[in-house]
């Protein structure tokens, strides 16, 4: 080997070891910051994943004209490559050899699978603001798990945040049977509406029952593995789909918005399933009501015009943050 050669290895090894070093670092600061900070880290990590989640959200608005299984199969092939990187330099074990634990982190990936296919038909069907607003009501049916598996008792404050989010619920959906309309074209519309309201309420139905999943896995592998789950179901699940549904090809711009989507989800995820293992439950849902909030701020930046009873309707929402916030500081 000339000395031309090796001067050129020389340097590679020098930058690998240079930017090994600098990961390591983050890792370090990362880790001495979560031994240190108890809940507060977790609720920081929620507050962050809450606001990267809307921005993702809006990226799936863009890509309206992907298929639904071929975006799938890019939100799971991003996923599984972020999450393999910080697996294999953490040295995280990809997958558990208990057959209970993994049945659940199956079930927590084709939950998530699932729950982000109706996010997405969600999304297309309904502006950021008020998808985001009925993703948020995952809290209330948290509530009635908690009331039917765990035999907790209904007080005054779940009976105020249920009947002000059913109420919100409506006012965003603005069903066709109860609020009527005047032509076909608005029927239509209408129709279309109110099913991607259900799927994202169905998406928040999923999302309390996914929170619940997490907590039970968190005592009995790392994060980072149940991330590894849902994204290797994800990518294995959609091929056959895609074949069928079709396949389209992305502009550059929408390349662009792909991988932004990708990674800002990848982050959010990780960011709120390695919250959960810091954070309490209450104040968890608490935290997740200012999507809300950070969604209606990016459809005001985007120029989107606000309907008047879905912004009455987040409004009613939105106040059960406050309500169950005050009522735990009692």
């Amino acid at each position: 080997m000339n000395k031309g050669n090796e001067r050129v290895l020389s340097i590679d090894n020098n930058t690998k070891q240079r930017a090994t070093g600098y990961w390591s670092r983050i890792i370090g600061h990362i880790k001495e910051l979560e031994s240190s900070g108890g809940p507060k880290i977790g609720y920081f990590y929620l507050l962050l994943a809450n606001f990267i989640s809307p921005l993702s959200s809006w990226c799936i608005q863009q890509l309206n004209g992907i298929p639904l299984y071929q975006l799938l199969f890019f939100r799971g092939i991003i996923l599984f490559s972020i999450n393999w990187i910080i697996c294999s330099t953490q040295n995280i074990e990809f997958y558990t050899k208990s057959p209970s634990t993994n049945m659940k982190l199956l079930s927590r990936g084709l939950a998530s699978l699932v729950s982000f296919g109706l996010a997405v038909v969600g999304l297309n069907n309904l502006s950021l603001s008020e998808a985001t607003t009925l993703f948020q009501t995952a809290p209330v049916f948290a509530n009635l798990f908690a009331m039917y598996f765990l035999k907790e008792k209904f007080d005054s404050t779940q009976g105020i945040t249920m009947i002000m989010s059913l109420l919100g619920t409506l006012l965003v959906l603005k069903p066709p049977f109860l609020f009527g309309s005047d032509s076909t074209v608005v029927n239509n519309e209408d129709q279309n509406r109110f099913f991607g309201g259900m799927c994202s309420l169905v998406t928040a139905l999923m999302a309390a029952g996914i929170i619940n999943l997490l907590r039970n896995l968190r005592n009995h592998c790392h994060s980072q593995t149940t991330v590894h789950y849902t994204a290797v179901v994800t990518t294995l699940a959609t091929p056959v789909p895609i074949l069928f549904q079709g396949v389209a090809m992305p502009t550059m711009q929408q390349y662009v918005f792909i991988l932004l989507m990708g990674v800002l989800m990848g982050v959010s995820q990780m960011l709120t399933t390695r919250a959960v293992k810091f954070s309490t439950a209450g104040k968890s849902s608490i935290l997740g009501y200012s999507q809300i909030l950070f969604s209606f701020i990016i459809d005001v930046l985007s120029g989107n015009t606000l309907d008047f009873l879905s912004i009455i309707g987040a409004g009613c929402i939105f106040s059960c943050m406050f309500i169950i916030f005050f009522e735990k500081k009692k």
